[in-house]
This record gives C-alpha cells, structure tokens and sequence, in this order.
C-alpha cells in the first residue's frame, strides 16, 4: 500500500518511486530521502526518473523541498 504524500517521511516515497529507479538514485543509496537537496546535482540520471524529467532548476522548487521546508521562505 502506497502511503500519501502527505504520510511520507523519504523523497522515494512522497514520489513512489519505482524500485528499479531507486537503484540508481543517490539519495535513496546514500539514505538522504529527508534531505535529498544536500546531493544536488547528482541526482538520479536514469532517463525514467520522472523527476529528471521534470528538471526542477532549483532544489526550493520542487514539492518535497517545500514539504520538507515549509519555513524557508520566510523571513
């Protein structure tokens, strides 16, 4: 059972993502899912990420980010 994005406590699991993908991603290898930011740039590079797809510019953009942070754009 899926849990909800709201539920999630890991990036992989606010975004369901596929276990094979989750393989070649390094936050889910590294265990950042709380703070996948702190691996910029190195990113899952699989071209079936969805989130690669979606090639959020900045880190702060992405939903999880948000969720994760919902002080940092307040000052």
């Amino acid at each position: 059972m899926l849990m909800s994005k709201k539920e999630a406590k890991t990036c992989w699991a606010y975004w369901s993502c596929d276990p094979r993908i989750m393989q070649k991603c390094y936050a889910f290898l590294y265990g950042t899912g709380i703070r996948c930011w702190e691996l910029a740039g190195t990113g899952c590079k699989d071209p079936y990420c969805f989130l690669l797809k979606k090639a959020y510019r900045y880190c702060w953009e992405c939903p999880w980010f948000k969720k994760v942070n919902p002080g940092f754009f307040k000052q």
